[in-house]
C-alpha cells in the first residue's frame, strides 16, 4: 500500500485540489445514484429509446468516453448544459455537514480548490449542505474545463492553468485511482481516497487512505 501520509513533507504542497463527489462525503449518501437515475431519465426521453437501451448507452458512453454527457455530446449533439441542469436536480438531505472535516481541511497549509467533473451549481449546493462552501479558494467545475471531464489529461491541464498553479508543488485527492494517472505524470502528488477496503492502488497513486478527515489530519 502507498505511504498513508505521515513520512511525507507536506510543506512542499502549496495548492490542494479536491475532488468533490464521493471524495468530500461518503458513496453510501447515494448522491450519484440519483444522477444516475436522471441521467437514464434523460437518454430515455431525448433519443425515445427503451429504458433499458437507455440504462446501456448511460454505461457505454461512460466506459468509451470517459463521461456519458461526452458520449451524447459527440454521438447525438445534446447540449451540455441541458443535460447538466436534467441529471443534477438532487436531494440533498442525506449530507451533513462534518465539523471535524471541515476543520481540518481549513487547517491544511496553502490553497484548497476543487476539481469536479460536475457542474458549477451542483458543487455549490454539495458545498453549501456539507458547511464547507468558505473552506475552497474556487471551483473547477465542468463548464470551466470546456465539458472535457477527467481523466482526459486536457481537462487536468486547463484546471492547472485556470488554478495556476506549479504540478510539482499540488496535491490532488480523488475517489477515482484512474482519475489520478495524468495528474502524477504532470508531477502532482496522488492521493486515492479508496472506498474498497481491498482496493491496490495502481503505481500512479503516492498515498491512499480509507479515511480521508483522518488523512487530512496527519499531514497538517
Amino acid at each position: 500500500m502507498p505511504d498513508p501520509g505521515k513520512s511525507m513533507d507536506w510543506t512542499q504542497v502549496e495548492t490542494w485540489l479536491f475532488d468533490l463527489d464521493h471524495t468530500l462525503y461518503s458513496p453510501n449518501a447515494g448522491i450519484l445514484d440519483q444522477v444516475s437515475v436522471l441521467m437514464t431519465d434523460f437518454i430515455q426521453t431525448r433519443l425515445n429509446v427503451h429504458r433499458d437501451r437507455a440504462h446501456e448507452l448511460r454505461q457505454l458512453y461512460w466506459a468509451q468516453h470517459g463521461a456519458t454527457m461526452t458520449g451524447l455530446i459527440q454521438e447525438h449533439g445534446v447540449d451540455p448544459d441541458e443535460f447538466l441542469i436534467a441529471c443534477h436536480q438532487l436531494d440533498l438531505s442525506a449530507l451533513a455537514p462534518d465539523p471535524s472535516f471541515g476543520q481540518a481541511i481549513a487547517a491544511l497549509p496553502g490553497r484548497r480548490l476543487i476539481h469536479t467533473n460536475g457542474p458549477r451549481h451542483h458543487a455549490e449546493r454539495l458545498l453549501d449542505q456539507l458547511g464547507l462552501d468558505g473552506h475552497f479558494e474556487r471551483i473547477i467545475s465542468v463548464e470551466d474545463t470546456g465539458y472535457v471531464p477527467k481523466p482526459a489529461p486536457a481537462a487536468h491541464q486547463i484546471a492547472v492553468d485556470l488554478a495556476n498553479c506549479d504540478p510539482a508543488s499540488t496535491a490532488m485527492i480523488d475517489d477515482m485511482a484512474h482519475n489520478l494517472h495524468h495528474p502524477a505524470e504532470m508531477g502532482m502528488t496522488t492521493i486515492w481516497l479508496c472506498h474498497d477496503p481491498n482496493g491496490e492502488a495502481p503505481d500512479h497513486v503516492h498515498h491512499q487512505t480509507n479515511d480521508l478527515p483522518e488523512f487530512l489530519r496527519s499531514v497538517i
